[in-house]
């Protein structure tokens, strides 16, 4: 019985109404609202003080002991400045790369190569300062040699990176 039923045609003719139905409804509310939901504020009271005894308190604070200890004359045998590491003097030297990238000469002038420090390119003859302390001594095809005032030399070959040392102005 449930079978003939389930194959009979006004059945069908019932699911499919239904369905049309729920598509009609479907599509009518297609611009609806959302859920009515608001913000609700929520209140917290003041933080409480988990040691209620203010004396107390104070010997829990972490931040307020140490400078005590550090501003008086007292010596304290639980107190040592060994684990403090040493303060370091500034720098006075700092490290550049320079690549040599050759040079060229017009017809009444000198030699002028071509160099690049760090990301810039500087150009120069002998006798021009390169970078700090160092200036162009030699210029030759396959290597520029720099100097500086106390006569220690750098020879940079061509096309090679190198590392120099230079004062910090």
């Amino acid at each position: 019985m449930l079978t003939q039923t389930l194959r009979s045609r006004w059945f069908a003719t019932l699911v499919h109404a239904g369905l049309w139905a729920l598509l009609v409804l479907a599509l009518a509310s297609r611009g609806g609202r959302g859920p009515r939901f608001g913000e609700a504020s929520s209140f917290s009271g003041p933080l409480r003080n988990p040691v209620p005894v203010e004396r107390i308190q104070a010997l829990f604070d972490s931040g307020a002991a140490l400078p005590r200890l550090i501003t008086t004359n007292f010596v304290n045998p639980f107190f040592t400045r060994y684990f403090l590491p040493p303060v370091l003097p500034a720098p006075t030297t700092r490290k550049v790369e320079l690549t040599y990238h050759g040079f060229y000469q017009t017809a009444e002038g000198p030699m002028t190569a071509m160099l690049n420090v760090g990301d810039a390119l500087v150009v120069g003859g002998p006798g021009a300062p390169a970078v700090g302390n160092l200036f162009i001594a030699d210029i030759t095809w396959q290597a520029l040699t720099l100097t500086n005032p106390a006569a220690q030399t750098n020879v940079i070959p061509l096309s090679m990176k190198k590392e120099v040392e230079v004062p910090i102005k």
